[in-house]
C-alpha cells in the first residue's frame, strides 16, 4: 500500500513518542528544571500523580511510568514520570520530520543527567479525528450486533494487535464529542493507536540514543502504516492525500 507523505486536512488531535526506562533514582524531580533552561521552555506543571507519595509511585511499574510533570516548549510539550519521559506535540502537528527533532532534542538533554540506566521499551501514540458525517464506517470495520452492523451508532472498541516486534493497541470509537486544548469542540469518529515496542534486551541508555533516531522512524512507520490500513479508501481520499 502506497502511503501518502501528508494529508492536507490534517486529522491528528494528538502525538506522542513514550520511552520507558530503568534509573538510578527518579528523574522527575531533577529533569524538568534542566529542560526547562535547555530548551528555553515556557512553563512547568505537576500533574495529578505527582500527589502520591514518591515512595508509593517506585512501588509500583505502572506508577513508575506515570507522568508527574509537564514542561511546556515551543509547539511541544514534555511529560516525565520517575521512568519514563515522553515527547508530544500541540496542534498544529508540525509534521514527523520536526517532531522527530524535537524528540531527538529532549533525549540529548536527558542524557547529562546521567541518571536513566537501561530502556526496556518505546511506543509512538497517534490520536485522530475523523470528519463528519460518519462513525465506524470510516474505517476498516465489519462489527455486528446480532444481524445489526454497526455504522454511525456511539460504539468504543478496542484491541490490541501484535505483529512482529509491535504491540498496537486500537481504540475506535464513533463518533465522540472532544474538547481542543484551544477550547474548540469538535465531533467525529477517533482512530487511537498507540504503537509499542518492547525490548527484547533492555538497552543501556547511551546505546539507545545513538539509535534513537532509527528507532523512532521504525515506531513511527510501523504506526502510519497501521492508520491506512484502517481507513477505507474513500476515508483517505476526504482527508486529501499527498503522495511524492
Amino acid at each position: 500500500m502506497k502511503l501518502p507523505k501528508r494529508l492536507t486536512s490534517e486529522p491528528i488531535v494528538d502525538a506522542m513518542f513514550e520511552v520507558r526506562f530503568t534509573s538510578k533514582a527518579s528523574i522527575a524531580s531533577i529533569l524538568p528544571g534542566v529542560l526547562f533552561a535547555a530548551l528555553n521552555a515556557s512553563r512547568v506543571e505537576n500533574t495529578p500523580a505527582a500527589n502520591l507519595p514518591e515512595a508509593i509511585r517506585r512501588s509500583d511499574a505502572n506508577l513508575r511510568a506515570m507522568a508527574i510533570v509537564k514542561v511546556y516548549w515551543n509547539r511541544f510539550y514534555v511529560l516525565i514520570g520517575d521512568e519514563s519521559l515522553a515527547v508530544g506535540c500541540q496542534l498544529p502537528y508540525p509534521g514527523w520530520a520536526e517532531f522527530r527533532a524535537a524528540i531527538e532534542q529532549v533525549f540529548k538533554a536527558a542524557a547529562g543527567l546521567n541518571l536513566i540506566d537501561q530502556v526496556n521499551r518505546c511506543s509512538s501514540k497517534y490520536v485522530d479525528l475523523l470528519p463528519e458525517p460518519g462513525g465506524l464506517d470510516q474505517m476498516n470495520l465489519d462489527i455486528r450486533v446480532g444481524g445489526h452492523k454497526l455504522t454511525t451508532e456511539t460504539t468504543s472498541l478496542r484491541t490490541e494487535l501484535p505483529r512482529g516486534k509491535f504491540l498496537h493497541i486500537v481504540q475506535a470509537i464513533g463518533p465522540a464529542n472532544i474538547t481542543m486544548v484551544t477550547g474548540e469542540q469538535r465531533r467525529g469518529p477517533i482512530l487511537d493507536i498507540d504503537s509499542i515496542y518492547t525490548l527484547a534486551t533492555p538497552l543501556p541508555f547511551k546505546d539507545f540514543l545513538a539509535s534513537l533516531g532509527d528507532i523512532a522512524n521504525e515506531v513511527h512507520q510501523a504506526n502510519k502504516e497501521l492508520f491506512f490500513e484502517c481507513l477505507k479508501e474513500s476515508t483517505i481520499e476526504s482527508l486529501g492525500p499527498v503522495y511524492e
